[in-house]
């Protein structure tokens, strides 16, 4: 349900995760997913998350890709927290959050946690 959302708020808005990318990396020839992440100490499922529309079976030279979001806020979990109380209490979309926290599941939070909630 997450990817569905994420790939359409990206087509319709489409600046909004370059936007909130704090770190990208420009395929070269001879790229793949695989070497990405090797490079640049992320596995392919983290790509992925912070790159919903990522196809590695067909990269091309000159795509942007997303290595680590922005973060200008971080929050630390306390007991009683959910997902949609840490997101909405900061000004987050529910989109803007788990772009900013790929990976994240809400139903394994832990105290002391720190998540990104400011952009």
């Amino acid at each position: 349900m997450i990817l569905k959302i994420l790939f359409v708020f990206l087509i319709i808005f489409p600046n909004t995760v370059s936007s909130i990318c704090g770190e990208n990396y420009v395929v070269k020839p001879g790229d793949s997913c695989w070497l990405i992440s090797k490079d640049n100490q992320k596995s392919i499922e983290e790509l992925k998350k912070l790159n919903p529309e990522l196809n590695c079976e067909s990269l091309w030279v000159g795509k942007k890709i997303c290595l680590q979001p922005t973060c200008k806020k971080m929050y630390s979990t306390k007991e009683g927290d959910f997902c949609w109380k840490i997101y909405t209490e900061n000004g987050l979309s529910e989109t803007e959050f788990f772009l900013v926290n790929p990976g994240l599941k809400c139903e394994t939070l832990q105290i002391g946690q720190r998540l990104c909630v400011g952009l």
